[in-house]
């Protein structure tokens, strides 16, 4: 028993040190705004269609902007709306947060084409946050004609604010010890079941 338990022990060791063997990264975080707005997409106006914003960064590139607290560029960005589908973002994008002021999703660096205010607090756009909802959300009428797959996207308006939301991804290796440590669990567990 007490040779198979040091067995046991030493694979697991062995697991975890070929986990951390690899290059240290960082974590991708996934940015997800949604409402329901009104617009135009390829010269076909919309009214009150849901919409969701998805873009996925990660958390090694936040970095501070001199027009925000923090921002962070993305990797990908895309927009589901109602009855067109979704569409990917052809221009560089990003998420910043300006603390106890307003946060949103823009052109990399450049204009805001959703900001949200209202009690934002402090976030620096790395760990969970939210759902945060922010009735006074806005485009400020910069949302025009932005590049897509698809054709160029207007939002003229929100129907009743917005809601952004951040969760982290974990990454593969800490599935991958996860597994290792209910394996070894059961293991030890049916050895036990065993001998008793």
């Amino acid at each position: 028993m007490l040779r198979s338990l040091r067995t046991l022990g030493a694979a697991l060791f062995a697991t975890l040190l070929l986990l951390g063997a690899g290059t240290a990264s960082a974590v991708t975080i996934v940015y997800q705004y949604w409402g329901s707005a009104s617009g135009s997409f390829a010269g076909q106006a919309f009214s009150d269609e849901a919409f969701l914003i998805t873009a996925q960064a990660d958390t090694a590139t936040v970095a501070p902007w001199a027009s925000a607290t923090v921002q962070n560029t993305h990797a990908s960005a895309s927009i589901t709306i109602g009855s067109f589908g979704t569409l990917t973002f052809t221009l560089p994008s990003h998420t910043w947060v300006a603390d106890n002021c307003c946060m949103g999703i823009g052109a990399n660096l450049s204009i805001n084409w959703l900001t949200l205010g209202a009690g934002i607090g402090t976030y620096g756009l790395s760990t969970n946050f939210g759902p945060f909802f922010d009735a006074s959300a806005s485009t400020q009428g910069q949302f025009v004609n932005i590049a897509t797959s698809g054709g160029a996207l207007t939002i003229s308006s929100l129907t009743n604010g917005a809601t952004f939301q951040a969760t982290v991804v974990p990454e593969p290796g800490t599935y991958a010890l996860m597994a290792a440590g209910l394996l070894a669990v059961s293991g030890v567990a049916r050895r036990r079941s065993r001998l008793a």
